[in-house]
This record gives structure tokens, sequence and C-alpha cells, in this order.
């Protein structure tokens, strides 16, 4: 379990995303579904039909349910569908990319692991060192 949480600490911004994408993905269509389930369990509804007669006997007989969760459940599944589609092709691409990239061009260092630099202040050095090639840049274009 320590070693999961020690993984989770060490997730970029654009990886939480994914996994926020797919917990929104989820809650979608397990809602959709239990909403489709709910719909069906309506759709078979009994009506009372008449007065309770002297033995405390009451009549009941089919009536049409409301079967309006059937379209909102299909809608939340599509849009789970939907998203789990894309949350899985960002998945992949920000899995791939990061992994892709040299230790050293990270945002932390070392996976973020150890070098005590903050996110934030790694990321300034990153920009004022390219900045700063840039500015050399200029000045020899103009020497």
């Amino acid at each position: 379990m320590q070693n999961l949480v020690n993984r989770l600490k060490t997730l970029s911004g654009a990886r939480w995303w994914v996994l926020a994408a797919g917990v929104l993905t989820l809650a979608c269509a397990v809602t959709g579904l239990v909403a489709i389930g709910t719909a069906i369990r309506n759709l078979a509804a009994w009506c009372a039909v008449g007065d309770v007669d002297e033995w405390g006997v009451q009549t009941f007989e089919g009536c049409p349910g409301d079967g309006s969760g059937l379209w909102w459940g299909s809608a939340l599944v599509v849009m789970g569908l939907l998203l789990a589609g894309f949350t899985c092709l960002a998945g992949a691409v920000v899995w791939s990319v990061e992994a892709s990239r040299p230790v050293s061009t990270r945002i932390g260092g070392r996976g973020g692991q150890g070098d005590g630099a903050s996110p934030s202040s790694e990321l300034a050095r990153l920009i004022t060192q390219t900045w700063s090639r840039e500015a050399e840049r200029e000045v020899d274009a103009h020497r």
C-alpha cells in the first residue's frame, strides 16, 4: 500500500487529469446503469383499482410506469462510453509522451523524487534557461 501511495505522490499533473477523467467516466457509466435498472423496474408498475372491500382486499392491475429513466440512463451510459474512449486516448498520449522524455527535462528532476526542487521552481528554471539561450542567439545575430 505504501508503494502505491509513493507512486501517486510522483504523478504529474497531466496524469492526475487522466485519472480524474477516468473517475468521471466510471461515475457516468455506473449512474446510467443504475438509472436504466430503476426505469426497467418502474415499467412493471402496479396501480390500485377501486376501494378496499370489506375483507381488506385491494385490487391491483398493471399500469404504465415512468420510463423517462431509460432515456436519462442511456444518455449517461453513452456519455460514459465516449468519455472512456477519450480518457484512454488521453492516457495513452500522456503516458507515452512523459515516458519518452529524458529524466533531466521532466519537471521536478528525477521524476519529482528527492531533489528538493518544487515543480514550479523547476519550471521557472527551465523557462529562464530557454529565454537566456534565445537572448544569446539574438545578440549573436546582431554581431
